[in-house]
């Protein structure tokens, strides 16, 4: 509203007219912004408190481009004001920050009015931003605050005449307080001591205790990055004069409730961790703020937050910001990286500055450990990143508000630098301070910003301190058609874990491993393309090849000698037989019979059948499920001996799902088979299939189970120097192996040897009968001992035999196995080894 002329506004406007003529920096009487001029009584200084009393006269006409002219216009505002200067470094700088309140004519009553197209209060701020030659910095920050959604002060660039003496641009912005346009919370009276009334609204911070005159407690926990130096809260609201006993002990019990939850084991736990008792997304707001701004005041100085009674939210909120002054770069002490665009975290500063107070508390720190809370800080950053944090949206904001500050000749930042010529000066803690344009200040400011918020974008997947997740894929396999296969995904970090694979296999696991089942309809390798968690996006590797085949037959193969026992030269017959137990139709399967030297083919029926080079190689019809075929053909041994014959399936169109063909006879498999025979006549000749296609069995695998701390887990194994026995003496080495993780002592072994043999004495050994008994000495974890016994034949012994062994005793429990209960119990504490004679 306007304000009626009055006689001691004309003889105000007189008396300033009459002060504005010493030099052209200090006159003013237009201006494009609003005008303030403040006379004290008798032209006193205004002090630091308490306040005094002066006369308040504004300036500030409705609409755009309007010039406030103090010479011919009414004040829209004029008044009595109690004033102050205000701050606390900046008390020093000859340019006094101000804040006043508000009177009635007499001076002595607190009335609430609207200033600067504010809502009304008593409580005002004139910011000198001495040390900040952009005006800028409180007043970005407040911008974003309000943008994102919550309170912070407004502001206003103004011009201020004290006592008729221009003293340049100041920012009129509000105070922090408790009123419904400003941090809307409950009033909390002096009566309010008990239930829901107690518990709001309370306006708290961590700052320096200037003056000491609101009442604090100190934390219960050290500053961030310290073991001592707990910081001390104090309470904005209600005053000193005005809070009880019973409201500062709420209050104090309830912020350290929230300490010892974020502090604690489980402080990421939505209903007993820090989210009980903290706005989050206020929080993920306030964050961004400092960061965005790089505060070096961030957390430790003008620190501000509140808390509503219990029924309408009880959550503690940060903010309002406040006083950023020495923000986006505005910053020279301590260390380098507080004031470069890039290389740090507001959050970090006194971790690298230690010794600088006030401290900040470990509050930040430990919500970067919860993944929760970094995810909505990544989240909501670049989200807003595509509005209004957008780089050039930020810069147009400080463009349009630059632009009222250099309208005019002189315009009002011409008249504030010839007020104050400190562009080329250090002021305090200026980074920059060699500009000697007050468009260089914006547009380092503006630099600054830019390469801020691309360090930022760069960065703010890393800024949690959870480990990031990994994932690695597993899974090869061989199918049919339309057969479902597991592929497995392994994670690490916290879950649960969105994943990601090629051919459009996405999902979200819970558990690791995790089960991933697919059905492709062709041979398909699937990779592992990613991985996060709310920590962030993590390292996927791996890749899983599935091989689907048309069909699938199950098909075991088996050989037959007629006669095992024929003369030398005599014809035998070879039935080679193959099975199929489906599921479905064998088809292309091909035997491969490689012939034992000296075992010569003779002739056979089978058109299936035919040989080359003493290769036998049958086409087998395709077998129906539940079918099986019979081939045969003749064979002679040419020379005496032992006889080992080997027929595998060597092709097949089909897959086998237990057996690969042509993997070699020596793995095992079904789809292969053995059978000997022995001349009438003794040789001294054995005669064995070629084996040259063997696949390497499979390494053993790294992820075994570890090792049973407090047991053994002997393995026990046995080779004969030759398994063909004569009369001479013979080695039989005997290998204790302990794979436990427990150190095996009182270890014996017991050899079952063949009837007439006779061990050589040796230390360590004793026999009864055919039965020896090996002692071995202590046996440490993944230690094997090695002992060979030498024995010969002292009577005439059979043609062929078995030696046995097994763990007879050993001090300590086994994981798997028991000592002393058998040879032939399949336990791998047992061992055996076959023989024959010549």
């Amino acid at each position: 509203m306007f304000i009626r002329y009055t006689c001691s506004w004309l003889m105000s406007v007189a008396m300033l007219i009459a002060s504005l003529s010493a030099t052209e920096a200090q006159t003013l009487t237009q201006s494009n912004l609003p005008i303030v001029v403040i006379n004290t009584t008798g032209g006193q200084t205004i002090p630091n408190e308490p306040g005094i009393l002066a006369d308040i006269f504004i300036y500030d006409k409705p609409g755009a481009s309007v010039i406030n002219d103090i010479t011919i216009d009414t004040p829209t505002y004029t008044g009595k004001i109690d004033i102050e200067t205000r701050g606390n470094s900046s008390q020093f700088f000859p340019k006094k920050s101000f804040g006043f309140e508000t009177k009635d004519a007499s001076g002595t009553t607190d009335i609430n009015v609207s200033l600067f197209g504010m809502p009304a209060e008593e409580d005002w701020i004139l910011n000198a931003s001495y040390a900040d030659k952009t005006f800028m910095r409180d007043m970005l920050t407040h911008h974003m605050a309000r943008r994102m959604g919550s309170y912070s002060p407004r502001t206003k660039h103004v011009e201020v005449i004290v006592n008729g003496q221009y003293q340049g641009i100041y920012i009129a912005m509000e105070k922090i307080k408790r009123n419904a346009e400003r941090v809307n919370i409950s009033r909390l009276r002096t009566t309010d001591i008990s239930g829901d009334d107690l518990t709001g609204g309370y306006i708290l911070k961590i700052d320096a205790a200037v003056g000491g005159s609101s009442p604090s407690w100190t934390s219960p926990y050290p500053a961030l990055g310290q073991t001592s130096n707990n910081p001390t809260i104090l309470i904005e609201y209600p005053n000193a004069e005005d809070i009880q006993p019973q409201q500062q002990t709420y209050i104090q019990n309830h912020v350290t409730a929230f300490e010892n939850a974020l502090n604690g084991t489980s402080f990421k736990d939505p209903a007993t961790g820090y989210r009980k008792y903290l706005d989050v997304d206020r929080a993920v707001d306030y964050f961004l703020i400092q960061e965005i701004s790089k505060n070096v005041d961030a957390w430790r100085l003008s620190f501000f937050f509140y808390k509503e009674k219990i029924t309408r939210g009880g959550l503690l909120k940060f903010g309002p910001p406040w006083d950023f002054d020495r923000s986006y770069g505005n910053m020279q002490w301590c260390y380098l990286n507080s004031v470069l665009p890039t290389g740090s975290w507001a959050w970090e500063y006194n971790l690298n500055c230690p010794s600088r107070p006030p401290l900040a508390p470990f509050w930040p720190k430990r919500l970067l450990e919860d993944c929760y809370f970094v995810e909505k800080l990544r989240t909501r950053y670049q989200t807003l990143r595509q509005s209004f944090l957008r780089t050039d949206s930020l810069h147009a904001f400080v463009d349009s508000n630059v632009a009222r500050l250099t309208v005019g000749s002189p315009s009002p930042q011409s008249r504030n630098f010839q007020k104050w010529p400190i562009l080329t000066e250090e002021i305090f803690y200026n980074e920059v301070y060699g500009n000697v344009s007050f468009a260089g200040e914006v547009a380092d400011l503006k630099n600054w910003l830019s390469d801020h918020l691309t360090w930022m974008d760069a960065n703010i997947g890393l800024i949690g301190l959870s480990p990031r997740p990994t994932a690695t894929l597993a899974g090869n396999a061989t199918v049919v058609s339309g057969q479902t296969t597991p592929l497995s995904l392994s994670f690490t970090g916290e879950s649960p874990w969105q994943y990601t694979l090629s051919g459009g296999i996405s999902g979200t696991a819970t558990s690791s491993p995790t089960v991933v089942s697919v059905s492709p309809a062709q041979t398909q390798s699937y990779t592992l393309t990613s991985v996060q968690n709310a920590c962030g996006s993590g390292t996927a590797t791996g890749t899983a090849l599935v091989t689907v085949q048309s069909s699938q037959a199950d098909l075991s193969v088996n050989m037959v000698f007629a006669n095992r026992s024929p003369a030398v030269n005599a014809p035998v017959d070879v039935s080679l037989v193959v099975s199929n137990a489906g599921p479905q139709n064998s088809e292309g399967v091909i035997l491969r019979n490689r012939l034992p030297d000296n075992l010569n083919f003779v002739n056979t029926s089978s058109p299936a059948i035919s040989h080359t080079a003493g290769v036998i190689s049958v086409q087998v019809r395709d077998l129906a499920p539940g079918e099986q075929e019979v081939y045969t053909f003749t064979a002679q041994p040419t020379q005496p001996g032992y006889y080992q014959n080997a027929v595998e399936v060597s092709a097949a169109t089909t897959t086998d799902p237990d057996s690969q063909p042509n993997s070699g006879t020596g793995d095992g498999q079904d789809d292969a088979a053995l059978a000997d025979l022995r001349t009438q006549t003794s040789g001294i000749g054995t005669f064995a299939s070629p084996n040259p296609n063997q696949t390497p069995l499979p390494a053993v695998q790294a992820n075994q189970p570890a090792p049973n701390p407090a047991r053994v887990d002997l393995q026990l194994n046995m080779a004969l120097a030759s398994r063909t026995l004569t009369d001479n003496p013979v080695n039989l080495s005997v290998v204790v192996l302990n794979r436990g993780g427990l150190t095996a002592t009182g270890v014996t072994v017991e050899l079952q040897l063949p009837a007439g043999a006779v061990a050589e004495p040796m230390s360590g050994l004793a026999q009864a009968g055919s039965l020896l008994t090996l002692t071995f000495p202590s046996i440490a974890a993944d230690i094997q001992h090695t002992q060979t016994v030498r024995f010969q034949f002292t009577a005439s012994p059979p043609n062929e035999g078995v030696i046995l062994a097994q763990v007879k005793q050993c001090n300590q429990a086994d994981s798997d196995s028991t000592a002393g209960n058998g040879f032939e119990n399949g336990e791998d504490d047992t061992a055996q080894t076959d023989w024959r004679r010549p």
